[in-house]
């Protein structure tokens, strides 16, 4: 295993290579999302058709992209000004639609009242309804966005307001996803129509036996685990991983589902911000879209509208990133908080208010004169992400990358995965490497490499990529109690040897109760550099004083975090 630093995709030392204006540089290569009907119709999504969208006078066609179409992202401190609503109202007549301000995010959970301050702008998924005129239409939020784009440009509305409103988009895990060698469609890259196929170099990642997600079994022990007491670090580093959540396994200390994870155990819930995020879906269901509601943190491993009992497509996700962060920082935290569902579809308001919760949480520390471990973090990986439709519009400037600079600027390292499509488009948040984020660490842009170090086929690449680690035909752990209809392809038995077991059978693929699995994706590249970010934290804490953990500083954290990154073990560096 071995982890490089990118300069302009190669493996030379170097350092990261944005363009001049700080924006990801153009792709020569189209690549999209291929999410199909099913799974668009599932969590209430469109795709973005660059030949057939609507645009406001004077707009470049937009890149395709993939989209809630009932709702836009739009931050609390405008949703609480009836004046700015009465004007985002009425720029939004042309598209038929209007919004109706939410309950503020503090009432409807009231444990949040001690981070008001640090939530006031939040983004907020708001619903998009048909004006009581309007003659029957569809509602689409790629419409209503251009109608406030075309306000703004007239000087109807004022456009810092609109640059604040966008998308709602529909992200996708970074696993390359498949059992018993078939196509996989639902989320995933390997689909028809798409460059990667599963007849290609590429789509062979998705096939058990060429690094696609297979059951295996270890002989190793779990690597060990100090306890608190006997770490010099002042505590554990912390690394949030947003993803699809909790599956049982011994070696991540978690039980069944139901039972109570341990204290100081490797793996650890947010339980506030897992309600606030159901919160705002079942508002969303209430309002009349279509939501599929997180309702718990754990994992929900068989597929969607199917009676065959097949595991889904991202099921056994966050576990196995889980267990490759234990395999490198046996001695941190992982900070499960499930935003993913199981066919590997993520809200962006979903990831949006985890990340701005982790902010608010990590802002609140440093009022307190006794911090709640439960609201620090050090690093946050995501295996996700999306194609934006106009990454080169700086008019309309994102809120995600807003929204991390708020960690980033407090020395929270996020490490993003490049995606599986094999493009130079840029693919965020993961592009925003290629973006200054403030004063903080610039985002980690995480390609995937073969086990012989050479780049995955299926792997993202670019001058916004600027870190590689190993991701294909990984081993990690896998949810113990998952268990598909697939069965065996032969089963014998044998009844002349009454001594012997009567069933004999050949593999099972879809029979993860080994607790271990074979996989690939930048999914998996990503927490691994994630993870020894964390032991480099940590081994840095117990040398030297001055990095100790306890120090909360911005100023601290983020000299902390860029000398843990020097000292990876095997890194190449400029």
């Amino acid at each position: 295993m071995r982890i490089f630093q990118s300069n302009g995709g190669q493996f030379e030392p170097g350092t990261r290579t944005p363009t001049t204006d700080g924006r990801p540089p153009r792709s020569r290569m189209p690549g999209q999302v291929p999410f199909t009907n099913a799974v668009l119709q599932r969590h209430g999504g469109r795709t973005l058709d660059p030949t057939r969208a609507v645009l406001r006078p004077g707009a470049a066609a937009p890149r395709s992209t993939a989209y809630r179409s009932g709702s836009l992202l739009l931050p609390e401190d405008l949703l609480t000004d009836l004046t700015v609503v009465a004007a985002i109202n009425d720029a939004m007549q042309t598209a038929s639609v209007q919004i109706t301000p939410p309950t503020p995010l503090i009432e409807l959970v009231p444990q949040l009242r001690p981070f008001e301050q640090h939530l006031r702008d939040v983004p907020r998924a708001v619903p998009l309804r048909l004006r009581d005129d309007a003659a029957p239409t569809v509602v689409d939020a790629w419409a209503a966005l251009q109608a406030l784009r075309a306000a703004a440009f007239a000087n109807r509305i004022d456009p810092r307001v609109v640059a604040r409103a966008g998308l709602n988009h529909l992200l996708v895990g970074s696993a390359m996803s498949g059992i018993g060698g078939s196509p996989v469609t639902e989320g995933s890259p390997v689909t028809e129509g798409s460059p990667v196929t599963e007849g290609s170099g590429i789509g062979s990642y998705g096939q058990p036996g060429s690094g696609g997600r297979a059951p295996v079994d270890v002989v190793l022990a779990a690597p060990p685990r100090r306890p608190l007491d006997q770490l010099s670090s002042g505590r554990r580093p912390v690394v949030a991983v947003l993803d699809t959540g909790l599956g049982a396994h011994p070696w991540l200390d978690v039980p069944e589902p139901g039972g109570a994870l341990p204290a100081d155990g490797f793996v650890s819930v947010d339980e506030v911000l897992q309600a606030v995020i159901e919160a705002e879906e079942l508002r969303l269901q209430a309002a009349g879209g279509t939501v599929q509601i997180l309702d718990t943190v754990w994992d929900s491993p068989i597929a969607h509208d199917t009676l065959t009992g097949d595991v889904d497509t991202h099921a056994g996700h966050g576990t196995f990133i889980a267990g490759i962060i234990r395999q490198v920082a046996p001695d941190a935290e992982v900070r499960a908080i499930r935003i993913m569902h199981s066919d590997g579809v993520v809200y962006e308001g979903d990831l949006m208010l985890a990340l701005r919760m982790l902010a608010a949480r990590r802002e609140h520390a440093l009022t307190s004169a006794q911090p709640d471990p439960r609201d620090l973090v050090d690093v946050v990986s995501l295996s996700l992400g999306y194609f934006d439709e106009s990454p080169d519009d700086e008019a309309f400037t994102t809120e995600l990358a807003r929204t991390i600079q708020r960690l980033t600027e407090q020395g929270v390292l996020v490490a993003s995965a490049a995606g599986n499509f094999a493009t130079d488009r840029p693919f965020f948040p993961a592009a925003l490497a290629a973006r200054p984020l403030g004063d903080g660490p610039a985002v980690l842009s995480v390609g995937a490499l073969n086990p012989n170090e050479s780049k995955a086929l299926f792997s993202n690449d670019g001058t916004w990529v600027t870190w590689w680690a190993t991701g294909a035909a990984m081993i990690s752990t896998y949810p113990v109690d998952v268990r598909g209809s697939l069965g065996p392809a032969v089963t014998a038995t044998a009844p002349n040897l009454p001594a012997l077991p009567q069933r004999r059978d050949s593999i099972d693929p879809d029979d993860f109760s080994s607790g271990f699995a074979t996989w690939s994706g930048t999914s998996f590249a990503a927490p691994l550099l994630a993870g020894q970010v964390a032991a480099s934290l940590l081994a840095g804490a117990e040398t030297k004083p001055e990095l100790t953990l306890a120090a909360l500083d911005p100023a601290d954290t983020i000299r902390r975090i860029n000398q843990a990154l020097a000292a990876i073990p095997g890194a190449v560096h400029g």
